[in-house]
């Protein structure tokens, strides 16, 4: 024969599981088909391996916590779903900021070179008197500007 019976059919039957008529038809292709009677044999042969074991009852309300838990696992709430969504772009999010930091290091250090450059080749006295006269903060640009571009427009 070339179809066989399925593997459920055939745990069904060593089971005896089946009805009288499935038997027969069972029963009838394991006689012709040597692969599926090699099946059974085996199912037969697990069966009395564990047939000396004790059975266990199963606890109550067992098949309703199963059910509970496989339907919960198979629902995904929508923090989950960002949770994942998030655990696999962190990487390459943490990459991006490390790139966009050392950019960023990387033009502050030039502006910064060009300050000292210039300080050291010209009178700090007058700069340090610009700074000294300014009472907020000053960032390295504004600093820049009063030292450099103030200075050249009095000229």
């Amino acid at each position: 024969m070339n179809t066989h019976i399925s593997s459920e059919n055939l745990t069904a039957y060593a089971d005896s599981a089946v009805s009288a008529h499935e038997r027969l038809e069972i029963e009838r292709h394991i006689s012709a088909c040597s692969q599926c009677k090699i099946e059974v044999d085996q199912l037969l042969r697990v069966r009395e391996l564990l047939r000396p074991h004790k059975n266990y009852p199963v606890p109550p309300f067992f098949a309703s916590r199963l059910i509970a838990k496989l339907n919960a696992e198979n629902k995904r709430s929508t923090l989950s779903d960002f949770v994942w969504i998030a655990k696999r772009l962190m990487p390459g999010f943490a990459i991006f900021l490390a790139v966009v930091w050392l950019w960023a290091s990387s033009k502050t250090s030039d502006v910064s070179s060009v300050a000292e450059e210039y300080f050291a080749s010209s009178d700090s006295t007058s700069a340090m008197a610009l700074l000294a006269a300014n009472e907020r903060d000053l960032t390295t640009e504004d600093v820049l500007h009063l030292a450099v571009l103030e200075p050249s427009d009095s000229e």
